[in-house]
Formats: C-alpha cells, sequence, structure tokens
C-alpha cells in the first residue's frame, strides 16, 4: 500500500494477541489514555498514541502480548476506529484469527477485506459475513513466492485504482 499508494497508513492489531507491541520504559498506559480521550472528546493529536516504523507504516502503542483492543466492546471499537480514521489514508484492522462478533461487524462495514490464508485454513469470509460482500473480499494465498507479491499488487491497484502508484499521486497533487 505505501509503495503502490503512499499516504499516511495505520494498521491496527484487533487480534487477542498484539505483534505491533511496544515496550515503553516510561510505564505509562497510552492504550488507557487513548480511550479517556475518546471518551471525553479531548483527542489529541495522534503522535501521542502512536509510532511510526522504518518503513513509514504507522501503529497504536500498546503493549506486546495481550491486546486491550480484542476486549473492546462492539460500540468502543467502533469509537476508537472512528477516532483515528480521520488521521490516516489508509486504515488496517488487522484480524487475524479473531473472529468474534466484534470484529465480523466492524468487517461487514470495511470497504475491502483483504484475507490471507494458506493450505485448509482458507476460509470462505465472503459466505462468513454476508452474501453482499463477495466483491469486498480478496482471497491471497500465502505461498511465499511471486505469485503472492502479484496478487497482493492486483488486489492493491484494484482497491485504489488501477494507476495507483505514489509517484502518479504526487503528480496529481
Amino acid at each position: 500500500i505505501l509503495y503502490r499508494q503512499g499516504g499516511r497508513i495505520l494498521l491496527m492489531s484487533l487480534g487477542y494477541i498484539n505483534d505491533h507491541g511496544r515496550n515503553e520504559e516510561e510505564k505509562v498506559n497510552r492504550f488507557a489514555r487513548l480511550m479517556y480521550a475518546i471518551r471525553t472528546g479531548r483527542e489529541s493529536a495522534s503522535d501521542s498514541f502512536t509510532f511510526t516504523d522504518s518503513y513509514g507504516v504507522t501503529y497504536l502503542m500498546l503493549p506486546g502480548g495481550i491486546n486491550p483492543i480484542a476486549s473492546l466492546g462492539e460500540d468502543e471499537l467502533r469509537d476508537v476506529i472512528r477516532a483515528i480514521s480521520g488521521r490516516f489514508d489508509t486504515l488496517v484492522l488487522d484480524i487475524g484469527t479473531c473472529l468474534r462478533e466484534e470484529n465480523i461487524s466492524v468487517m461487514k462495514e470495511s470497504d475491502n477485506i483483504i484475507c490471507f490464508g494458506s493450505g485448509r485454513r482458507f476460509p470462505g469470509m465472503a459466505e462468513m459475513i454476508s452474501e453482499r460482500t463477495d466483491s469486498k473480499v480478496t482471497l491471497i494465498r500465502i505461498t511465499g513466492e511471486t505469485d503472492e507479491a502479484l496478487a497482493m499488487d492486483d488486489c492493491i491497484r484494484q482497491i485504489y485504482g488501477k494507476d495507483a502508484t505514489w509517484e502518479n499521486q504526487e503528480q496529481r497533487q
């Protein structure tokens, strides 16, 4: 996405385990602060709740391991997504195998769903969420080979447009 489309991208883990955690020496519960800011309407700069890696992808500052977002109810989850989404060009919600009702509900409202899988664990995601969403679901088989990279490239082109490259986006502006 970053190569083809550019812009600010936030990857937010909705799974039970947060693989994108950040263990800070200062024992500040940034997630609690984020939730407080959302509930009180005092949302501050996203930089106080996020960090950006060396590739330019942004993540919420959450501890590694057990993901506090996975315990949010549907309304709280929507509030977090709503509060954060306006600050980024692309929001990637990484559900992984955490197919709880709240996550499926959010998927139903998503613009696009990309499902990565391999072997027999290639779920029928479109059927799981609704018959109406077939066109929103793209399945990419994880192979580690060229066909996987080509499938991801095709998927990004389909979502953002055929000529969606960072250079083309800059030229249009």
